[in-house]
């Protein structure tokens, strides 16, 4: 009878059950390290290789629910808000993929950057039609004030978007094990925003922001992907 592949085992397995097969790995890695024999097993390499394995676990189930731990939450909250001067800097920083929040004036250039991925021939679509699922939790001088999940509408080539309200303060927005900070002047607004995530399965994941407020000013210059699929994420609310 055929064995059934480890790696197979693993990827269907539990978290909790992945966390004990590392945990027993580290409890043999410290008993080969009482036994000097040349025939015990390099236990090290055992934990790296199933630390690959549990890595490729994460990537696989990036479309599930995100969770925030406590411990995230406290760190998160930890940190001292930006100065107005500090949100004005990143604002003026010039548009990357790395450039979460973006003015206005540069939702052109991320339409120019999703159209550009949607006409590559050479992208390949996701073969996984899950929906994506983000959360999104806001705080006001460290102490929480609104947490909300909400889901993304896919574009193709690894590209989604969804429409969210985001408050004054600190926001930070989860999808899967990945994290985004979208901090915002303290006025005490709630704003409706534009979130574009690039997801490819091999690369790092891109999530950029513009206030929805930047529709009104690009007149009829946006394509059709961008306003009927805004459209309908803001016809779905986040859920609290």
């Amino acid at each position: 009878m055929r064995r059934p592949c480890r790696l197979t085992v693993l990827r269907h397995a539990t978290p909790f059950a992945l966390v004990c097969v590392l945990a027993g790995v580290f409890v043999a890695s410290g008993v080969a390290a009482q036994d000097n024999t040349p025939s015990q097993p390099d236990g090290d390499g055992e934990v790296e290789r199933l630390r690959g394995l549990l890595q490729r676990y994460h990537r696989d189930s990036r479309s599930e629910a995100p969770i925030t731990t406590d411990i995230e939450a406290e760190l998160i909250s930890a940190e001292p808000p930006p100065s107005q001067r500090e949100l004005d800097e990143r604002l003026a920083i010039p548009f990357s993929g790395s450039k979460v929040l973006l003015r206005d004036d540069e939702l052109g250039l991320l339409v120019e950057r999703v159209q550009a991925r949607l006409d590559d021939p050479r992208l390949e679509d996701r073969r996984n039609d899950a929906p994506m699922i983000g959360s999104v939790q806001s705080r006001e001088n460290g102490s929480l004030v609104g947490n909300a999940t909400f889901s993304f509408s896919h574009l193709g080539k690894h590209q989604y978007l969804a429409r969210i309200a985001l408050r004054s303060g600190r926001n930070t927005l989860t999808v899967s094990d990945e994290q985004w900070r979208v901090d915002l002047a303290d006025t005490g607004a709630t704003i409706e925003h534009l979130i574009i995530l690039y997801a490819p399965p091999i690369e790092k994941w891109e999530l950029q922001a513009v206030s929805a407020l930047a529709l009104q000013s690009s007149g009829d210059s946006l394509p059709a992907w961008l306003t009927e699929d805004a459209q309908t994420a803001a016809e779905t609310p986040a859920t609290p």
